[in-house]
C-alpha cells in the first residue's frame, strides 16, 4: 500500500513538474511578442523622394501590423548617415535597414554587379513573385558576410541615352561619344563594348557639360531628362530593358534573427508588397514621362526587337567577363532565367 502511495505521489509530482515546464515554455514562446523591438531606417535622400516616401510608409505600416511590437523610426535626408555609411554600420545596432542604389553594394562584393549587366533585370521577371524570391536567394549570400540580408528591389528607371546635338537612331550612332554614366564596373564594361567613353559628372552639372561639349550624351532616366535637362535637350535613344537600375532593400540579418518568426514574416511580406507595387508604378511613370516629353517636342527613337537581339550578341563579352570572374554567381543567375 505504501509503495502504491509513493507511486501516486511520484506520478503527481511529475505531472506538476510537467505542467510547470509547459507553462514556462509557453511563457517563453509568448514573451518574445510581448517585447518591443526598435527598428531604425536611414535614407540619404529627402523625404519628398519616392524612396524615402516608401520607407516612411513601411515604417508606419510595420509598426501597425505588429501592434507596436516593432517600433520603427525613419530618418531621411542623411539625418543619420549617407547610404554607404549606413551600410557600413549594419550590425552595430545604430541602423537596421538601408535602401541604397544597388551599385553601392558592389563595394562589398563586386559579384553583386550582375544586376548591372545589360538586360539582366527585366520588368517581366520582376513582376513574378517566385522570381523575386529566387533572386533574393542569390543576392543575400553575396553580402551576408557583412551582416546583411537583401529583402527586395525597388525600380529606379529603365535608362536611355539623351543628347543635345546628335539624333541617335541606333547603337552605332553612339560610337566615339563621351557619355555621362554613373555605375559600377559592369556598366563601364558595357560602355567599352559599344565603343563609348564613360564620363563621371554630378547630375547638377549635366546640362552645363552638354552645352559646353564636355560630354556628348547622358545615360539617364526619363525623370532625369524631364526635371534636370528639360526639352531643350531634344534627342533620345531608348533600348528597352538595357539597364533597369534598382535600389536594394537591405536588412540587418542578425537583428532579423532575434525577432519572433511572425515579425520576420510581416517584414518580408510588407517589403514584397511595397516593392512589387512600386515596380509596376515605376514602369507606368517612365512611359508617361516619355509620352509627355514627345508631346513637348523631343525625338525618342526606340530600338526594335530584332536589333535588340543583335545588341545582346554584341554585348556578350560583358557577360563572358563576369562569368570568368564569378562563375558560381553567373550560373545561379542563369538558372533562374531559363
Amino acid at each position: 500500500m505504501k509503495k502504491f502511495s509513493h507511486l501516486c505521489v511520484f506520478m503527481l509530482t511529475l505531472t506538476i513538474m510537467g505542467g510547470c515546464v509547459n507553462d514556462a515554455a509557453s511563457n517563453d514562446q509568448t514573451s518574445d511578442t510581448d517585447k518591443t523591438y526598435e527598428m531604425i531606417l536611414s535614407s540619404e535622400v529627402p523625404e519628398t523622394h519616392f524612396k524615402s516616401q516608401l520607407m516612411k510608409k513601411f515604417t508606419e505600416e510595420i509598426t501597425e501590423r505588429t501592434d507596436g511590437g516593432i517600433e520603427a523610426k525613419f530618418f531621411p535626408a542623411g539625418q543619420l548617415y549617407s547610404d554607404i555609411d549606413a551600410l557600413q554600420s549594419i550590425g552595430t545596432g545604430s541602423v537596421h535597414s538601408v535602401w541604397p542604389v544597388s551599385v553601392q553594394l558592389e563595394s562589398f562584393n563586386s559579384g553583386y554587379g550582375f544586376l548591372s549587366l545589360p538586360f539582366a533585370v527585366t520588368d517581366e521577371n520582376m513582376l513574378i513573385p517566385e522570381y523575386r524570391s529566387d533572386l533574393m536567394d542569390i543576392l543575400t549570400p553575396l553580402v551576408e558576410p557583412n551582416g546583411m540580408e537583401v529583402a527586395g528591389l525597388l525600380r529606379t528607371a529603365d535608362l536611355l541615352f539623351i543628347s543635345q546635338d546628335t539624333e541617335m537612331k541606333s547603337i552605332d550612332d553612339l560610337k566615339g561619344m563621351k557619355i555621362r554614366m554613373t555605375g559600377g564596373k559592369w556598366l563601364l564594361e558595357m560602355a567599352k563594348q559599344i565603343d563609348t567613353s564613360a564620363i563621371s559628372i554630378p547630375a547638377s552639372e549635366m546640362s552645363t557639360a552638354l552645352s559646353q561639349g564636355t560630354i556628348d550624351a547622358i545615360y539617364s532616366s526619363p525623370s532625369g531628362w524631364k526635371t534636370i535637362l528639360g526639352t531643350s535637350v531634344p534627342y533620345g535613344y531608348y533600348v528597352p530593358g538595357l539597364n533597369v537600375l534598382t535600389y536594394s532593400i537591405v536588412l540587418d540579418k542578425e537583428w532579423m534573427s532575434t525577432l519572433p518568426q511572425e515579425y520576420q514574416e510581416e517584414i518580408n511580406t510588407l517589403i514584397d508588397e511595397l516593392s512589387s507595387n512600386q515596380w509596376q508604378e515605376s514602369m507606368t511613370t517612365d512611359k508617361d514621362i516619355m509620352d509627355e516629353l514627345k508631346n513637348d517636342g523631343v525625338t525618342i527613337h526606340t530600338e526594335n526587337k530584332e536589333n535588340i537581339d543583335g545588341l545582346k550578341q554584341k554585348l556578350q563579352p560583358v557577360y563572358d567577363a563576369f562569368k570568368n570572374e564569378f562563375p558560381d554567381i553567373y550560373s545561379d543567375f542563369e538558372s533562374i532565367n531559363k
